[in-house]
């Protein structure tokens, strides 16, 4: 990325990897009061996408996302995880 902040530097860039946009505003915001912009993926395949593209200091995913990748056999582990916020 070739964009620069007013001080002439590259932006602190975040990736935020969640399904839900109530989640993602949320977190946006809170990045956002600390200087980051964000570039926000709903899945896996759009964040490799993302990551090739663009260096990210900071990556917030989903553990759900992750879940789905997973095997039959870890289900019981994923599904102790979906409480976890």
């Amino acid at each position: 990325m070739n964009a620069k902040t007013a001080a002439g530097k590259r932006p602190r860039m975040a990736l935020l990897v969640h399904g839900n946009e109530a989640v993602v505003s949320s977190l946006q915001d809170a990045l956002s009061e600390r200087g980051f912009v964000t570039v926000v993926a709903q899945d896996l395949a759009s964040a490799l996408s993302a990551i090739t593209t663009h260096y990210f200091e900071v990556a917030i995913v989903s553990s759900q996302l992750a879940c789905r990748l997973r095997d039959f056999s870890n289900r019981t582990r994923c599904a102790g995880l979906a409480g976890r916020h």
